[in-house]
């Protein structure tokens, strides 16, 4: 059952087309992947004083947490937190203290003296956590927390659900070279050290304890006023210029105030504290109660912004219990606002397997095709909605209202869903031509073939021909699957060119046309045209003089395209022939990529050529982009062997911080690696210090080309608790390199630390497929 219910879910989450109402079904709770409908909770959260030192070096939280509380019955005899994976060293209420026991990832707390309705009583837990699942920290020391469900429990002591709201009094003791960003006001700073300062953020309006967030890390502060509250900027010093800060502290406060503006209700939260980072490993939720967390990978910085301070409003002081819930539901309200303000969507163009922003995407798409009265409905309803509902609320609530606007049942409307409505695309319409020319009688046909796509519409095109004294002009009409059009051309006439009137020439392939022709047409003045007879002139690559007229045109030729174009018609003439490789090498030191690409791709023809090999050798590590790296690599793994290969790898390893351009090359020789030399350079780069797409890079290899039962079993160790949920999913598909009976084993151990649904899918399929 367990297993049918996850699936059921996930399919839903990636289909892409759930109806909304259908999502209030779902409950994840009783799989531990969602907070509980309706939790047993007898007592309330009033006040949190929180005391956390962080320590980003060693992905360390130790704090102590301090709640006013209140029962909600009498005789209340203990208190039940969830902790997961926290060290809880010491509990006490009123400061006496109290017995306690830590069961099942929960904190019970034997209160001393029973607690009775209308009496406050403090608790205080002082714990510690280096936790995977609920703390990230990235290869820069960026420390920060994640906000997915059930993820708060494992960075502080609480009770973990969206109904939880309090006020806090927040200091964070962090390295005195960093900034810390959470929620509510920033109060002040104190040095405590040399080494440290203790930083105090407070809020007198509640918060919902799930959209509690911190992030600290070498940053820089930014800030502006926006009516009654402050929009800050925590964005890395060297990463972000003034500029930057700026237009994103511009764009937060105007839509901020957009908002407000339409929906005539402030901002709900003291300040708007917005950071940047670089990677989301894998997060789900973007934002919090006054927080905004940008990540650079995820695309739009400018929608990423407008979605999380949309969910201000819609996804924090209005809130869903179950966060599966809130990612269909409360981003279609947020669409419906977006589109209320702005009239194009807000891409968020990402893709790494983040259902919540799949969703919002296709609401984005989708939400403008849909039925005009529902948009004006939901649209006319906002204001409204927002300023008489708060804290908890189902999407039932919303659809009361709009029958009590409009007396239509909501579920009689037609529902918009996030399907992706897209015209079927027929194969596109392409034509090739020919250029047949009778010089005795200055006669031209051009013969016109259909080779894809299917049309009867008489198509046009503009024909120029030049010629020694003037230039004349033809409509070139043409239809159906063949078709020839003839002209009777002045015999002064040197080329002709055809340019677009109905007909795209960029859809029309060129094929046979005159010598004569093409080498006049190099001589045009329009780059585009000397491009197009280079590229047609290697029809005649058996004409002797053909070599030395492109020889000619190359020296003259000023444009670095149409030099391209001369290049790689050179390159196919000449097929690698000894002694024609020097106009490619000394392609590779011009200024312009088009040259050096197409003189790479030439020599390419010149496997047995050393100096060919030491100048393209020269390219991969010495180049100006990762294009011309790219094909230089290509071209070098093509004309040299695996040993060569690996030996450029090493020496790239002098260069390449990130790793990127090493595992680019060892993948070029893995393969034929004999030696092991290969599979030990790339496990060196599955270390925390590189960035996740190096890491999965050397994964990907390792999974395909390292088959040592051994060295898997110790790496399978360590990956498993990995920080990086993407690194943890993808690494236990290396259970396939260890015999079964271990394989289920280290699973079984997987599953029993996992939180993260998306892993917990993975090891249920792997052990799935180890049973059959």
């Amino acid at each position: 059952m367990r297993k049918s219910l996850v699936t059921l879910i996930l399919a839903i989450l990636t289909s892409g087309f759930t109806l909304v109402q259908e999502c209030e079904n779902i409950d994840l709770s009783s799989l531990g992947y969602d907070y509980s409908k309706h939790p047993y909770q007898p007592y309330d959260f009033e006040h949190l004083e929180l005391n956390l030192t962080l320590d980003p070096e060693h992905a360390l939280v130790s704090g102590l947490a301090t709640y006013t509380m209140s029962a909600r019955f009498e005789k209340m005899t203990e208190v039940i937190l969830q902790a997961s994976e926290l060290a809880v060293s010491g509990v006490s209420v009123d400061g006496n203290d109290a017995d306690f026991n830590v069961s099942n990832d929960s904190l019970i707390v034997y209160l001393p003296d029973t607690a009775n309705v209308g009496t406050d009583f403090k608790l205080e837990v002082a714990w510690q956590s280096t936790s995977a699942f609920g703390l990230y920290r990235d290869k820069d020391l960026n420390f920060w927390s994640s906000s997915n469900p059930l993820s708060h429990n494992h960075w502080f002591p609480v009770f973990d659900h969206p109904r939880n709201e309090l006020t806090f009094d927040a200091w964070f003791n962090i390295p005195y070279e960093t900034e810390i960003l959470f929620n509510g006001d920033l109060v002040g700073t104190e040095m405590e050290s040399a080494t440290k300062k203790r930083v105090h953020y407070r809020s007198t309006v509640k918060v919902p304890v799930t959209g509690l967030g911190f992030a600290v890390g070498d940053m820089v502060i930014s800030e502006v006023t926006s009516g009654l509250a402050k929009v800050r900027l925590f964005s890395s010093e060297t990463g972000y210029t003034d500029e930057q800060r700026a237009s994103v502290l511009r764009e937060a406060a105007m839509v901020k105030k957009e908002v407000e503006n339409f929906l005539s209700f402030e901002y709900p939260w003291k300040s708007l504290n917005i950071v940047v980072l670089p990677d989301n490993y894998w997060e789900l939720r973007t934002y919090g109660a006054g927080t905004v967390f940008l990540f650079e990978n995820m695309g739009s910085v400018s929608s990423q912004l407008k979605r999380a301070i949309y969910a201000q409003w819609f996804g924090e002081y209005q809130r869903q219990e179950q966060f599966f819930d809130e990612s269909g539901n409360m981003d279609f309200m947020r669409t419906a606002l977006h589109y209320a303000i702005y009239d194009e969507p807000a891409m968020i163009d990402y893709s790494d397997s983040l259902n919540t922003v799949m969703i919002w995407n296709q609401w984005q798409e989708s939400f403008q095709r849909e039925d005009q009265k529902l948009r004006e409905i939901v649209k006319n309803s906002l204001p409204n909605i927002a300023r008489s509902l708060k804290g908890v609320i189902s999407f039932a609530d919303y659809a009361e209202l709009w029958y009590q606007d409009t007396g239509i049942p909501y579920f009689d409307l037609p529902v918009p869903d996030m399907e992706v409505k897209g015209l079927e695309s027929s194969e596109e319409l392409r034509y090739s031509v020919d250029a047949l020319y009778d010089e005795m009688d200055s006669n031209l046909n051009l013969v016109f073939k259909q080779i894809s796509g299917n049309s009867e519409a008489l198509h046009s095109l503009q024909m120029k021909a030049f010629g020694f004294e003037d230039t004349t002009l033809n409509e070139v009409l043409f239809t159906g699957d063949i078709d020839t059009v003839s002209f009777s051309l002045s015999p002064s006439v040197e080329y002709v060119s055809l340019y677009t009137l109905t007909y795209d020439t960029s859809e029309l392939e060129f094929g046979e046309f005159p010598l004569y022709f093409l080498l006049n047409q190099m001589r045009s003045s329009e780059p585009e045209q000397r491009i197009l007879a280079a590229r047609l002139l290697d029809q005649y690559a058996e004409n002797p003089d053909l070599q030395l007229a492109l020889n000619d045109a190359l020296n003259s030729e000023q444009d670095p395209e149409v030099r391209s174009a001369i290049l790689a018609t050179l390159a196919r003439i000449t097929a690698g022939d000894t002694g024609t490789e020097e106009n490619f090498i000394s392609g590779l030191s011009s200024p312009d990529e088009s040259v050096v690409l197409s003189s790479l791709e030439a020599l390419r023809n010149y496997p047995e050529n050393e100096m060919v090999a030491n100048a393209v050798r020269n390219k991969v590590i010495r180049n100006n982009s990762n294009q011309q790296f790219d094909k230089a690599l290509d071209v070098y793994s093509d004309i040299s062997s695996t040993d060569e290969i690996l030996s450029l790898a090493k020496r790239l390893q002098r260069v390449d911080s990130t790793g990127n351009k090493v595992l680019k090359t060892i993948n070029k020789a893995i393969a034929g690696d004999t030696t092991g030399q290969a599979v030990e350079m790339t496990d060196a780069y599955l270390g925390l210090a590189f960035p996740y797409s190096t890491r999965s890079k050397a994964l990907e290899l390792l999974l395909a080309y390292d088959f040592d039962e051994v060295a898997w079993k110790e790496r399978l160790e360590i990956l498993k608790k990995d920080r990086d949920p993407r690194i943890r999913f993808q690494a236990i598909s290396g259970v396939k390199h260890i015999p079964a009976g271990e394989a289920l084993l280290l699973l079984n151990s997987v599953e029993t630390n996992e939180f993260d649904l998306r892993v917990q899918m993975k090891v249920e399929e792997l052990k799935e497929g180890l049973s059959e």
